[in-house]
């Protein structure tokens, strides 16, 4: 049987990944043509603060997905809340096969045990990022701290696409195995790249950096 709840969960999560690689999409090209734009004083400041705002929804964004359910009160649109509503399913049959082989995971008959595998050991990864991402949100975002760090060390732009790719997988094993709904990929989805490099163009940037140099 078909979750309502688990469905809008798994859409919403969806949401917040998309935001996400919008942002990121944006903070990435603003990166790679800071140059340019620098160059015009005319916009040097607008972009400063999109780029300066692009990264605040990637880290608040991050911080939702992986955020743990802490009390019966909040329930979570994350990757931990949506594994519990799944747990709560009684589905039948669940094959985590492509999920936890991706993840160095040897799949079983019991899905929950495989996921739950994967999810320790991909922890170590998690918690390296995360810890900078919460640093900076706390700091900068969630509060204004009177002394704050010169240097988070968040992670590289590679290192928030594996991230999102991890969730994204998450997300599609749910929307296979629960939901009987077909998924395309996150990290596909080009439509802000395409529109932000045009709009550099049409600012004057004629030939905009789009990735960076042997990716």
């Amino acid at each position: 049987m078909r979750s309502e709840s688990l469905d809008n969960a798994n859409i919403r999560l969806y949401q917040e990944l998309a935001l996400i690689k919008a942002s990121l999409d944006i903070y990435k090209l603003i990166g790679l043509n800071a140059s340019l734009i620098n160059a015009n004083p005319k916009i040097k400041s607008y972009f400063g603060t999109v780029s300066n705002q692009s990264l605040s929804t990637i880290v608040l964004g991050l911080e939702k997905i992986f955020e743990r359910e802490s009390t019966d009160d909040m329930r979570l649109c994350s990757v931990r809340g949506i594994l519990r509503l799944a747990k709560e399913s009684g589905h039948p049959n669940v094959s985590s096969n492509s999920f936890a082989t991706k993840y160095g995971v040897n799949p079983t008959a019991n899905w929950v045990d495989d996921i739950d595998s994967v999810l320790a050991k991909q922890r170590p990864v998690f918690r390296k990022h995360l810890a900078a991402t919460s640093k900076y949100r706390n700091e900068r975002l969630a509060h204004s701290a009177q002394v704050v760090s010169d240097n988070y060390q968040l992670p590289s732009i590679a290192a928030f696409e594996k991230l999102l790719e991890f969730v994204d997988d998450f997300r599609t094993f749910i929307n296979s195995e629960f939901l009987g709904v077909a998924s395309g990929a996150i990290l596909d989805y080009n439509v802000t790249c395409v529109s932000f490099l045009n709009l550099l163009r049409e600012l004057g940037i004629r030939e905009p950096i789009s990735d960076f140099t042997g990716s």
